[in-house]
């Protein structure tokens, strides 16, 4: 009795897969999901991460589970559809840390600040969880938390001038 199975026979290399689906910006510690469409004529593929985004379950899928470590700062993560001619060109999907940017504005009392307790609140960020107020000058002081998107300050009769700070803070910092 004989066996008989096909073997496919590609003439050329695949196509340069679509674009990458999945998140531009991580969190050191995050666990996504990438993908692309399936490429005609592709067997398997041919992903590399980078430096501190580690592969965790698809190897040569089209569907592919990674996470980010304590080392990551940001890179290019690339995918290549292959088969026995060889690999596509890269496609490349371009890998940064999501740091907030600064709240836009700060809004409070400017005048008449001598000894009195006064709320100052920062522009909301999307995403973030919590907002990190800091204070310079002499005479002044935050009272209570500083981590809500406003802070309430006491200043005292010696207070002649000073700064108010606000930064918004994810998981990333």
């Amino acid at each position: 009795m004989m066996l008989l199975f096909s073997i496919p026979v590609f003439s050329q290399i695949p196509v340069t897969p679509n674009s990458i689906s999945g998140p531009t910006k991580v969190c050191k510690e995050d666990t996504v999901t990438y993908s692309i469409s399936n490429v005609a004529n592709a067997t398997y593929y041919l992903w590399t991460m980078p430096m501190g985004c580690h592969l965790i379950n698809g190897d040569s899928t089209n569907i592919i589970s990674a996470t980010y470590d304590s080392t990551f700062i940001g890179g290019n993560l690339t995918v290549s559809a292959c088969n026995t001619q060889g690999c596509s060109p890269q496609r490349i999907r371009s890998v940064s840390l999501n740091y907030l940017p600064a709240p836009a504005s700060i809004s409070g009392d400017v005048d008449g600040l001598c000894n009195t307790t006064r709320t100052y609140t920062s522009a909301g960020v999307v995403g973030a969880h919590y907002y990190n107020w800091s204070l310079i000058g002499n005479g002044i002081s935050i009272n209570g938390a500083n981590n809500l998107i406003n802070v309430s300050v006491s200043i005292s009769d010696s207070f002649s001038s000073g700064q108010i700070m606000v930064a918004a803070v994810n998981k990333c910092g």
